[in-house]
């Protein structure tokens, strides 16, 4: 047995042989509190997490290559964090956690996370963090600069992306520089293809320098901004259209039997109340 910050780990230590080959093997199972994981990062978001999770982890030594192997496993029930949906999660809750990683190669360093549905393998480059990431809701490569500025902005390059799983923080200001490219993407009902997202930061909220996207019959180009203050939320738009067949694009998106076939060519100027995706005619007050 030892401890780390006051907390008992058990420990085992035995050999495997196979093929004339030795592999030595420490074995320990414990509790990770949340303030433990804390002490590492000012990141602010594991200023979320708290409780605690039983973990077991497994160090593996192999003479033959020298090579050192980490391997961390929880169910992590005890924990609770809130990052961003749908990767949160309570107290209650058991999502599986694994972390594997090759302590001493000083080619392939990075680190393999699987939690839940996601698969994750992450590396810390120059001045950026990489995540490469594959479920059945995202997949692709995101970006994590060190510090995010308009020039070096948080990117990432998605051949999938679910939005319907993935509820942000409501407040506009929260939200970095960002630039998005998403081959297709799934908003609602509806799938976009060629999704390009530009974001910047404001006092007053979000400014969207490019909202682009084109489908088989319809495509479009736009901007606006997202502003938030403490008794309102607006969201302003005004975007260009073009379609080689608009009573197809129409039924598309929830708007069947108004035009047959038809091209398009169009320009929508106006503003909602609440976020951008709280977006519909019903509620759009401008013109087209």
């Amino acid at each position: 047995q030892y401890y780390i910050n006051d907390n008992k780990y058990s420990l085992i230590l035995d050999t495997d042989v196979m093929g004339n080959k030795i592999k030595y093997n420490l074995n320990s199972k414990g509790i990770l509190i949340s303030d433990f994981l804390k002490s590492f990062t000012n990141n602010k978001l594991m200023k979320s997490f708290e409780g605690s999770a039983p973990i077991s982890f497994k160090l593996t030594y192999q003479p033959f290559d020298k090579k050192i192997y980490f391997k961390l496993n929880s169910n992590m029930k005890g924990m609770a964090f809130n990052i961003i949906s749908p990767l949160n999660k309570n107290f209650s809750e058991s999502k599986n956690l694994e972390v594997t990683y090759i302590l001493n190669d000083n080619f392939k360093k990075y680190i393999n996370i699987s939690y839940d549905t996601y698969e994750m393998k992450i590396s810390k480059q120059k001045t950026f963090l990489s995540v490469s990431v594959y479920s059945p809701d995202i997949d692709g490569l995101i970006n994590f600069p060190d510090i995010v500025t308009n020039e070096n902005r948080l990117t990432a390059r998605l051949n999938y992306f679910n939005l319907n799983k993935f509820n942000g923080d409501s407040d506009p200001r929260s939200y970095p520089f960002l630039n998005l490219s998403i081959r297709k993407a799934k908003i609602n009902a509806y799938y976009f293809n060629d999704l390009q997202i530009t974001t910047s930061p404001s006092n007053e909220g979000m400014t969207i320098e490019k909202l682009n996207f084109k489908n088989n019959n319809l495509s479009m180009k736009g901007n606006g901004k997202w502003i938030k203050s403490s008794d309102k939320e607006n969201s302003f738009f005004d975007a260009v259209f073009e379609s080689n067949n608009f009573g197809s694009s129409l039924e598309y998106l929830g708007y069947p039997g108004i035009i047959k076939e038809g091209n398009l060519s169009s320009r929508l100027i106006g503003q909602w109340k609440g976020s951008p995706e709280n977006f519909s005619f019903n509620n759009f007050d401008g013109k087209i």
